[in-house]
């Protein structure tokens, strides 16, 4: 990486990914060094596939409008992000095709990903040396092969996504001696961990509750006796004690479906019980609200904010009632608010729901054509041949919920229904219809779901992604080309043979991740269409805060949160977003580091402070030069994930970097001081640019694919 380069990487915080389009490029690739497995120079052969990959993307890079973003060079100038840093990057072709161009992600495959990093790397003088692109025949008929330095990154990537934290030296000493088996001891010891936990609620709850409806559920706590206002009688003179407790009690309702999951999963029951259970989970304030709290004797806090409110929030645990049959997560309060109905809807909304979210089937891709209103007779539902075949599915199990009217409101006699039950088929699951008799069709319901094959594939694809980064494929159509129905095919494959374990498993949900986390999908980035992902804004706030110590900026709530950063692929205002945060943490991370006694250090274990490398005895050049080094290889461990020896090329460019703009700095700079943000611990002279130095590379490493993507 020569040192123009550097710089205008530097001056836009950047280590992102695409290419460039070059002046005066004449397609020349007669200086290229020779293939290696060729020394004696006759490569003929791979120079002229070389020359026409570079010329291919040098037409592409265009037509791609890369250079709108990326430069005529791929360096940004004169505003946009560079690519230089990560262009060479294993993995740097797969996140092309799948988040390239910005609004087309995909409209650049494989070998369009190929050509354009060939004429990047060629016009920027970087080593490249083209690879077979993923998805052929001989890479989805093997299970990828990991070295040490695989096994690693593995396991970085799975403390990242279950705990949202480094590896520990243990962990990786354990992986290191025992590979897989380690590796598998390890994520099992990890799903005991609170933040596992956390994780898990985190899946679920876009699934399973309504952020934008009110919380109410006034009407379904009163058919257990209970009161939403309960507050309002055991603190009738305190409005702060009030306020406090209402909130509490709010969180609680909210979270019973997702606690329910935790406490089913940490308890290792059977998965099938999310639907199944007879129970649902209450802390005090949730018990409190069913007017249930005397069945349960919960924790007290050692130190509450309120002397009278000592009930610990987090203590959740199983209660039954006996007001009406329970089936799991389909009689919460939760499920009946998030999927609501209607008289004309008529519960259908709630089956389709628990086709998709459980049986793994959207009944709306079922085929067919959709009959227009002025042809439609009587009963359409159940005698158009046109509506017939989606209603037939679905509407037994929308018949299921024929005791739920509007809202959470549960009706013992349905027949009492706000409509007429007769305009819909009667409940039934599969073609198989329940006995008229049975008083709890919910329970009915669950029962089939859980002896239902469906199930298993439905949570498999819930984690599927969350768990691997990789997404999941659209079944390919007409247009489709044959990778695409390969890995299509070769992706159904891998669920149905993990639905077939979580099974076996008898439905054990951390079986089913640890077996995901072994999957092609997770241990390669770079298999079958790749795995990158781009974090979403709450687990990259956590990362930061795991790697660097520093998770906030200012106007990081605003930048980070949902609205702001979310989806699959960066838009320009969320590129910006990562170089804003890059920038700001990278300031602010390194002097709280580095005041750390050594041993204590996340970033840079090996820094001395005031060291020299250009003075001094060879024996303390060595040793500073020693440090560098292995600082860096730290970093890129840290945050990267990746495990290098000293001798690793990105690495030796990394040094020269640092030292060449420490020189620079030291040089030119008349300001000894660190700006006033990236002071602390007392830390805040820089006289030799040795901290600056840090700075600015530890910004470029964050401004990195590698750190944003999983």
């Amino acid at each position: 990486m020569n040192f123009h380069h550097a710089s205008a990487a530097i001056l836009v915080f950047a280590f992102l990914l695409s290419g460039c389009s070059p002046a005066g490029y004449t397609g020349n690739v007669a200086n290229t060094e020779p293939n290696p497995e060729n020394p004696s120079g006759d490569n003929s052969a791979d120079k002229a596939a070389q020359q026409a990959a570079i010329e291919r993307g040098d037409v592409l890079w265009t037509e791609k409008s890369c250079d709108t973003c990326h430069g005529e060079t791929g360096d940004g100038q004169p505003k946009g992000s560079s690519i230089l840093g990560g262009i060479t990057s294993a993995g740097v072709k797969n996140l092309i095709v799948n988040t390239m161009p910005l609004g087309k992600a995909g409209s650049c495959d494989e070998a369009c990903a190929s050509d354009i990093v060939a004429y990047i790397s060629f016009i920027n003088g970087l080593s490249y040396t083209p690879t077979t692109p993923a998805g052929g025949s001989s890479i989805i008929e093997g299970r990828i092969t990991l070295d040490a330095a695989a096994h690693q990154k593995r396991l970085y990537k799975a403390a990242m996504n279950l705990v949202s934290r480094l590896p520990t030296q243990q962990e990786r000493d354990l992986v290191l001696k025992k590979g897989d088996a380690g590796f598998v001891q390890t994520v099992y010891a990890m799903m005991e961990e609170k933040t596992f936990y956390e994780r898990l609620r985190e899946i679920y709850r876009p699934l399973l509750i309504d952020d934008t409806a009110p919380m109410a559920g006034g009407t379904y706590l009163s058919m257990v006796g209970g009161n939403i206002n309960w507050t309002n009688v055991d603190y009738a003179d305190s409005k702060p004690r009030r306020r406090f407790a209402d909130g509490e009690t709010g969180k609680a309702l909210t979270q019973e479906p997702m606690r329910l999951i935790e406490y089913i999963v940490k308890n290792n029951r059977p998965y099938t019980e999310i639907l199944t259970a007879d129970y649902t989970m209450v802390n005090y304030y949730s018990a409190r609200a069913y007017n249930k709290q005397d069945q349960l004797t919960f924790r007290n806090l050692e130190k509450a904010v309120y002397a009278d409110i000592y009930w610990d929030p987090e203590d959740y645990q199983p209660i039954s009632f006996t007001e009406f049959p329970q089936a799991g997560l389909l009689t919460q309060m939760n499920f009946m608010k998030t999927y609501a109905t209607s008289p004309t809807n008529v519960n259908r909304h709630r089956a389709y729901t628990v086709f998709k979210l459980f049986l793994d089937t959207d009944i709306l891709e079922i085929g067919g054509s959709r009959p227009v209103e002025d042809t439609l007779e009587e009963d359409p539902t159940r005698n158009n041949p046109a509506c017939t075949g989606c209603h037939q599915v679905m509407d037994p199990v929308a018949s299921t919920f024929r005791h739920w009217q509007l809202g959470t409101v549960r009706k013992s006699d349905y027949t009492k229904a706000k409509w007429d039950q007769n305009t819909i088929l009667m409940p039934g699951f599969n073609g198989k219809q329940m006995d008229e008799s049975n008083p709890a069709p919910l329970v009915w319901l669950a029962k089939e779901i859980a002896q239902d094959p469906r199930f298993a594939r439905a949570t498999v694809k819930t984690f599927f992604t969350e768990m691997t980064g990789a997404r999941l494929l659209e079944v390919p159509n007409e247009y489709s080309s044959q990778v695409d129905q390969q890995r299509y095919d070769f992706q159904q494959q891998v669920i149905n043979d993990l639905s077939a374990k979580f099974i076996a498993s008898g439905y054990n949900l951390k079986s089913l991740i640890v077996n995901l986390m072994s999957t092609d999908y997770f241990n390669d980035q770079d298999f079958v269409g790749g795995s990158a992902r781009l974090l979403p804004g709450d687990r990259l706030v956590r990362k930061l805060n795991a790697t660097t110590g520093q998770n906030n900026f200012s106007g990081s709530g605003i930048f980070l949160n949902e609205i702001n950063y979310s989806g699959e692929q960066p838009s320009g205002i969320m590129a910006m977003i990562e170089h804003l945060t890059a920038s700001s943490i990278a300031c602010k991370a390194v002097a709280p580091d580095i005041a750390k006694s050594a041993e204590k250090r996340t970033l840079l274990p090996y820094y001395v402070a005031n060291e020299s490398f250009s003075s001094g005895s060879a024996e303390e050049l060595t040793i500073a030069y020693n440090n560098l080094e292995k600082n860096i290889q730290n970093l890129m461990w840290v945050l990267w994930g990746e495990t290098v020896d000293l001798e690793n090329d990105q690495l030796l460019e990394l040094r020269e970097l640092y030292l060449s703009v420490v020189n620079d700095g030291a040089a030119s700079s008349t300001n000894a001081y660190l700006d006033t943000t990236c002071r602390s611990n007392g830390i805040s002279k820089d006289a030799n640019y040795q901290i600056r130095g840090w700075i600015m590379l530890i910004n470029l490493m964050i401004d990195d694919f590698r750190f944003y993507y999983e």
